[in-house]
């Protein structure tokens, strides 16, 4: 079981971890990570048992101290920030393969570098042999101090424990599996979530083969909900009872969802048991475009639905058309009433559930290609 050594280091006291600020970089820093490793990466957690940012892969874990300043030009910061992430990285149990990382928002995340690591990611082992000498003397620093804090009387002997523990850690670091980055800028005198936006486009228009005008259209609230869900989730605590890891394919329903979000109208109507007028189409139309309810296009609906309208094509005689309009018009909607609880009016739920079928199945091209493109197998063809 990795877990991560229970020792206190609290000798710097300019950590914005715990601040609003602070937690807001840890997201959207997570969310930076696990877009640029999309391919191979499968969940990501925010506040997890271990480190600020957890991201999973099939054969090893990426742990990540995540660092922020409001004021990321502040001077004198930088190498407590260091130092603060060293000691904290220095604490989990790694394994073969796993890496650490050290990511910031500081013009110079390491001491004296102001372009080397920003909107990228560095192993120790390409940083300039100067650069790699600064941050073993930082973690000197460290080591220096927990020795110190043990020749005090004071200190308590489970403590001494605990920090003689630490000291062998930083001592015997394997920088090997050391990555820095910096998100820069990302403070609070322009558009913060700018560079992150970026990511969310630079895979989409890649990847997952978006059009770059479409992407850009709707990045915004493509990264607005993967912070929402990472916000919520951070706020949960990781244990036994909740694993709080964000699957990847939940990150990827978000975009199909977004970017094939338009039902036809008509269509639905002429599918419908009973007329409607234009002010229960608006009404129904409220409760389509509520982001909270982008959790009924989740990959298990979706897959569910697909699976189902598979199976009732084959019911159909050889040659028949309009197989989407059959599905939907029939009465399989009803089926799917219980994922749709929160809606208690019976016609009102008919015509949400058949505008979620119609684009369920008329999304499935789309999904192929953007879930091969991430490293995911979509279930359906």
């Amino acid at each position: 079981m990795i877990s991560k050594l229970d020792v206190e280091y609290i000798f710097e006291d300019n950590d914005a971890s715990a601040s609003e600020f602070g937690w807001d970089f840890q997201e959207n820093a997570g969310i930076f990570l696990f877009l640029h490793y999309i391919k191979e990466a499968q969940s990501v957690a925010v506040e997890s048992k271990n480190q600020d940012i957890e991201i999973k892969f099939q054969d090893k874990t990426i742990y990540a101290q995540a660092k922020a300043l409001q004021d990321s030009t502040q001077i004198g910061t930088e190498n407590a920030k260091l130092r603060d992430a060293m000691a904290s990285l220095a604490k989990v149990n790694i394994i073969d393969g796993d890496l650490l990382f050290y990511i910031s928002n500081l013009s110079a995340p390491i001491d004296g570098e102001k372009d080397l690591y920003r909107n990228d990611i560095v192993s120790f082992s390409n940083c300039p042999l100067e650069q790699q000498q600064f941050i073993k003397k930082q973690v000197e620093v460290v080591v220096n101090r927990l020795k110190n804090e043990n020749e005090k009387q004071t200190t308590k002997a489970g403590t001494k424990k605990k920090n003689i523990e630490l000291i062998s850690r930083l001592e015997n670091f394997n920088y090997d599996n050391l990555y820095i980055s910096s998100i820069y800028p990302f403070g609070i005198t322009e558009d913060r979530y700018r560079k992150i936006k970026d990511k969310v486009i630079e895979i989409m228009t890649g990847p997952m083969g978006i059009d770059s005008i479409e992407a850009k259209g709707y990045s915004d609230k493509i990264l607005k909900h993967w912070q929402s869900v990472l916000h919520f989730d951070a706020t949960i605590p990781d244990n036994k009872n909740y694993r709080k890891f964000i699957k990847k394919e939940d990150f990827v329903w978000t975009v199909l969802a977004v970017v094939c979000e338009k039902v036809e109208a008509d269509f639905i109507a002429e599918t419908l048991s009973s007329c409607i007028d234009d002010s229960f189409e608006e009404e129904c139309n409220c409760y389509l475009e509520n982001e909270e309810n982008l959790y009924h296009e989740r990959f298990e609906f979706m897959n569910q639905v697909l699976h189902d309208y598979e199976d009732f094509k084959k019911t159909l005689a050889p040659g028949s058309e309009k197989a989407d309009r059959l599905f939907i018009k029939s009465d399989k909607w009803k089926k799917y009433v219980y994922e749709f609880e929160d809606v208690s009016d019976e016609s009102m739920r008919e015509y949400i559930i058949k505008c979620y079928l119609y684009k369920i199945i008329n999304r499935n091209k789309r999904l192929v290609k953007i879930t091969k493109g991430v490293g995911l197998c979509s279930s359906r063809n």
